[in-house]
């Protein structure tokens, strides 16, 4: 039952993260995490029981969590989880923006500098991860 409730909980999550414009997920932003995505967001100082609930289920919901490249100008390098492939999804540190590792405005990859900073197995990896809006 327990593991029932925490997937439960992972649901919620993940319907916030999906459903980002509904009344609950926007509420819940105003109150949390106004200034930060979901998955940035922390239980803060006071938080209601739904959400330390929420977030407890939250992290179960990071473990296959990846941001699919459209808005470059959010994803960090080396912080969020962005590349297809098992596991973190993310390269290991620093704070470098996805947008830096592109040609300009024109939404292609620099494979040049992919390939000075990226193995040639995640250059791969990145350049089918490509979603322009």
């Amino acid at each position: 039952m327990e593991y029932y409730n925490y997937t439960m909980l992972a649901k919620q999550a993940w319907r916030i993260l999906q459903e980002h414009n509904s009344l609950v997920a926007q509420i819940l932003k105003s109150l949390y995490f106004p200034r930060k995505d979901f998955m940035d967001a922390t239980l803060g100082s006071n938080p209601s029981y739904m959400w330390r609930s929420i977030c407890e289920g939250s992290e179960l919901s990071k473990l296959g969590v990846r941001w699919k490249v459209g808005d470059r100008e959010r994803i960090c390098v080396w912080k969020n989880p962005w590349i297809p492939q098992p596991i973190k999804f993310k390269p290991v540190s620093n704070e470098m923006k996805v947008k830096e590792l592109m040609l300009g405005d024109s939404g292609s990859w620099n494979v040049e500098v992919l390939g000075c900073i990226f193995c040639p197995r995640d250059v791969e990896l990145i350049k089918e991860n490509l979603y322009v809006h």
